[in-house]
């Protein structure tokens, strides 16, 4: 075994320490769409959901990027939001790259990422990943977009 794989068994209880002193109150899943018509969104939709937890605890949440928009308009829009950092996958726990990266299929389909939390609609509010900060091998780091659509 390497250092990686001794240590992740570590942090992931570490990382959730700020979950259960009340820290994390936003919550996350990753919501698959699949459809059955032509393109994403068209004819009848098979939906899962998986929560991401980081040592059985929700993960950090935190807006990185908003931009200025028309008065009136819906402040949540443009916002990018970082979740993580996830532990990565090990034995016994983690967070797999199939979880945040699901395998696509041949019908088309969307992956979302759900926020629930303060501030947000009470629905929730989907976002698309727009990247990664993967550079690390003790922590995954997801970026990811609104859409402005509620949950």
């Amino acid at each position: 075994m390497s250092l990686k794989d001794d240590l992740l068994p570590v942090i992931d209880p570490l990382r959730a320490i700020a979950g259960e002193l009340g820290f994390r109150p936003y919550s996350v899943w990753v919501r698959v769409v699949q459809s059955a018509g032509t393109r994403p969104g068209i004819g009848t939709k098979a939906l899962s959901e998986t929560r991401l937890l980081v040592g059985g605890q929700n993960p950090r949440v935190r807006e990185v990027k908003r931009k200025d928009i028309v008065s009136g308009a819906n402040h949540l829009l443009n916002a990018e939001y970082d979740i993580g950092p996830l532990t990565p996958e090990f034995g016994g726990g983690g967070v797999s790259h199939n979880t945040i990266n699901p395998q696509r299929s041949s019908t088309p389909t969307e992956v979302l990422f759900l926020l629930k939390g303060p501030g947000l609609p009470s629905t929730g509010l989907l976002c698309q990943r727009i990247g990664d900060h993967v550079d690390r091998p003790l922590r995954i780091v997801i970026r990811v977009k609104s859409t402005g659509r509620a949950g």
